[in-house]
């Protein structure tokens, strides 16, 4: 499910990879998928969202942790 919070009357998205509150408005790039539009803070976190949405969306964010590790690993890729 797609989160969203209302913050000093903007409307901000959870992106779905990082957990990093977006401002609708200003994201850094969106996606459709399924019929629910996504929000990311950068179009890195789009891309790894490409990668396995159902995972992401069934799991929820890797958080910041998690995207370390994966760099760290070498499976986040620009």
């Amino acid at each position: 499910m797609n989160k969203q919070t209302v913050e000093e009357g903007t409307i901000m998205a959870i992106d779905p990879v990082c957990g990093m509150k977006v401002n609708k408005q200003k994201a850094a790039a969106t996606i459709v998928y399924n019929g629910d539009t996504y929000y990311f803070c950068k179009s890195g976190c789009k891309a790894r969202f490409e990668k396995d949405p159902e995972k992401l969306i069934e799991e929820g964010p890797l958080g910041m942790l998690g995207m370390m590790r994966e760099l760290i690993l070498g499976v986040f890729k620009k």
